[in-house]
């Protein structure tokens, strides 16, 4: 917390950047470049379709973005490494502006010492494409506008950063706590948080502080039938929108209520000592909510739309073509399924691996990516290496995906 408070209220550490920025950039290539603007910036700013992200660990921790138009990345670049580079060298592109990039970020760190800051950096990533936003809701930025008699470009330095990730809640109301392990252990994925009460007061605090998708109530010892619709009432004022399932015997189960509320209650689960039938039945409901049940994961795995626009490019490990474009029909943070171009299919083997990046509402994932399965068109895809900061934005992505299903 101590180290988030440096960044936030000194403005100051900006400079550094900037000396750095202007420092290497005279110095490698033969375009000077001067300071146009430093100001402070609350939300995305965008100028270019290449990016270069740096994270900063040590007595503050941050990042730093390169933010270039790729006409001048490339200008940069051929005036570092020579006439040879085209402009169709991604790759080369690539490592020229990380390199750039950097020998900046080094710099900096020596003149954040210079103010008793001791800091080091981490790899950097790049991002390529237009309208991509690698920043989170309520970001401050620092912003260093940097001008060129061949252009202009910008470096943001994250002030304060809240990544609000509340993953989607299930409440197991008046379940005993046998079958609520049961429940979690065996059928829950991973992804939800999971919460149990046996109060309706404490039941409708935690729907009014938490963001709870499904609520399960165990219909056993409750007085009566006219509880179960006081209960109802009670919580579909505090949430109209909430799902619920009961969990009872079928005797329990009562037709009539599921007719007055059959907008929020989704069924019951059968209250069994057949497993089996009481798994169907769990798996069955949580796919009415959006979610895939799977085994051998147990994590939270969502359908995506048109409207989602969630594409993957690949590019690398392709046999005969550069890049290649292609559409992801589900996610989760193991991995996504895609669909292929049918006259693509021959680039994929199970057991490749490629690399690749793609956006989530403007979160950007780079990640390396290895074929577990491939069904027609439809390929199979793990992720591998994901760093915490990529899981982040996959897990948010796919619990406001959630909501939004359940919520509908």
């Amino acid at each position: 917390m101590e180290k988030q408070k440096t960044v936030e209220n000194n403005i100051k550490i900006v400079i550094p950047f900037l000396k750095a920025a202007i420092k290497v950039l005279n110095e490698i290539t033969t375009i000077k470049f001067n300071k146009k603007e430093v100001y402070p910036l609350d939300g995305h700013k965008s100028i270019g379709d290449i990016k270069v992200e740096i994270r900063i660990v040590g007595d503050i921790e941050t990042r730093i973005i390169f933010d270039f138009p790729r006409d001048l990345a490339f200008k940069l670049a051929k005036d570092v490494v020579g006439n040879a580079l085209s402009e169709y060298d991604t790759k080369m592109l690539e490592a020229s502006i990380l390199e750039m990039s950097n020998m900046i970020a080094g710099n900096a760190m020596g003149f954040l010492e210079e103010i008793n800051l001791n800091c080091n950096i981490m790899p950097p990533k790049v991002y390529i494409g237009k309208n991509i936003n690698i920043f989170y809701k309520n970001t401050k930025l620092g912003v260093i506008e940097l001008t060129s008699p061949i252009g202009d470009f910008n470096i943001y330095l994250v002030l304060k950063e809240d990544i609000i990730l509340d993953p989607a809640g299930i409440v197991l109301y008046n379940i005993t706590e046998i079958v609520t392990s049961f429940f979690i252990e065996v059928f829950i994925p991973k992804g939800f948080s999971i919460y149990s009460v046996n109060d309706i007061t404490m039941l409708c605090e935690l729907i009014k502080s938490k963001d709870i998708s499904l609520v399960f109530i165990g219909v056993f010892n409750l007085i009566s039938h006219k509880s179960l619709y006081e209960i109802m009432d009670k919580i579909l004022n505090v949430s109209p929108n909430i799902k619920i399932v009961f969990y009872c015997s079928e005797k329990e189960w009562n037709k009539e209520l599921y007719e007055k509320y059959k907008n929020n209650l989704l069924g019951y689960i059968p209250k069994h000592f057949d497993n089996i039938k009481t798994a169907k039945a769990m798996v069955l409901l949580l796919e009415r909510i959006g979610v895939k049940y799977n085994v051998a994961r147990k994590h939270v795995r969502v359908k995506l739309s048109d409207e989602d626009k969630a594409k993957l490019i690949i590019y690398s490990g392709l046999k005969d073509i550069n890049t290649l474009t292609v559409k992801i029909l589900d996610i989760s943070v193991g991995g996504v399924l895609v669909e292929f171009p049918p006259q693509n299919i021959s680039e994929v083997s199970v057991g490749s691996i490629f690399e690749g990046q793609f956006s989530l509402k403007g979160f950007v994932v780079k990640a390396k990516l290895r074929v577990q399965n491939i069904n027609e068109n439809m390929i199979g895809l793990s992720f591998l290496e994901l760093t915490d900061d990529d899981v982040r934005k996959i897990s948010f992505f796919i619990h406001e995906k959630l909501n939004e299903v359940v919520k509908s």
